[in-house]
């Protein structure tokens, strides 16, 4: 993948730096990169990163990335407010035809949310990695992470 200019400003070029800064991330935390950018056929979503965690699991990891000026966290803006039920279908659409793709195989999955804050020139400085956050639970767990919700 070529460089991508620090005070570059398209979100695309915010995006490919939040992604790659998410990959060294996770594969620095032990986990196997699989693919990164995998487009699922006839234009059914993609996957940021698939990856393998420690104990075998198959890791679909949906990265978003926002530019703050502030590291304070009420004054963040929240990438995981990104993901919308439309984007979380278009992530199982696009797992499932990966799967599919596979032969379907045996394997645990989940699906991994990667939150990554970029300074005012773009550059990734803060990560955070929520697992397991798209099926079954996720949805409460989204409503309880935006303070709809308690415990």
């Amino acid at each position: 993948m070529a460089d991508i200019p620090p005070n570059s400003s398209t979100g695309a070029a915010l995006g490919r730096r939040g992604e790659r800064a998410a990959r060294d991330f996770l594969q620095n935390a032990g986990y196997r990169i699989l693919c990164q950018n995998w487009l699922a056929p006839h234009q059914r979503g993609e996957l940021d990163l698939v990856c393998q965690d420690s104990q075998g699991t198959l890791c679909f990891v949906e990265v978003k990335t926002r530019r703050t000026a502030s590291l304070l966290p009420e004054e963040r803006p929240r990438p995981l407010e990104a993901v919308t039920a439309t984007k979380e279908e278009r992530v199982r659409r696009a797992a499932s035809d990966y799967l599919r793709a596979l032969g379907n195989p045996p394997v645990p999955c989940r699906f991994d949310v990667v939150e990554v804050w970029a300074d005012g020139k773009g550059r990734p400085c803060l990560l955070r990695h929520w697992p397991d956050l798209l099926p079954g639970r996720p949805r409460f767990l989204l409503r309880q992470w935006r303070g709809e919700a308690r415990p």
